[in-house]
């Protein structure tokens, strides 16, 4: 089974730091607010492969230390369908000084669980954020 990796960042003031995708063809969930993260490649553990996404997603080098793993969860891949092994970690203390975009249309910022709820989340990242809030509540 295909593996990916999903970051729930959170700035040194306590946002979630999130991402709107592109709404172009091609890509998955086109137009939704989802974590920074993707596609592990061949060979790499899930803490090599978000230390990569984050740095290649926004410019920031985090050390595989910074990630906390929070769980795991099973969903479908919008692109192509197949059964995908997601892991999401959690980073914190994320300047928001140091952020570049480069996948994206947007980064988007939210104080609270209420505010993050006023975004058109995708799937992934509703059941991403119930795991972190579920491990640390």
């Amino acid at each position: 089974m295909k593996e990916s990796v999903q970051s729930i960042l959170i700035s040194t003031e306590g946002e979630y730091i999130l991402q709107k995708r592109d709404n172009k063809p091609g890509i998955g969930v086109p137009g939704k607010v989802v974590n920074f993260g993707g596609s592990s490649e061949v060979g790499e553990t899930p803490l090599q492969a978000i230390s990569r996404e984050i740095r290649e997603e926004l410019c920031i080098k985090l050390l595989e230390d910074d990630f906390k793993l929070v769980g795991s969860f099973v969903m479908k891949s919008s692109l192509d369908g197949e059964d995908r092994l997601r892991y999401v970690f959690v980073a914190r203390n994320i300047k928001k000084a140091d952020l570049i975009l480069k996948e994206g249309e947007a980064i988007v910022f939210a104080k609270t669980k209420d505010d993050l709820e006023k975004f058109p989340l995708s799937e992934g990242t509703k059941i991403a954020l119930d795991l972190f809030y579920k491990n640390t509540e």
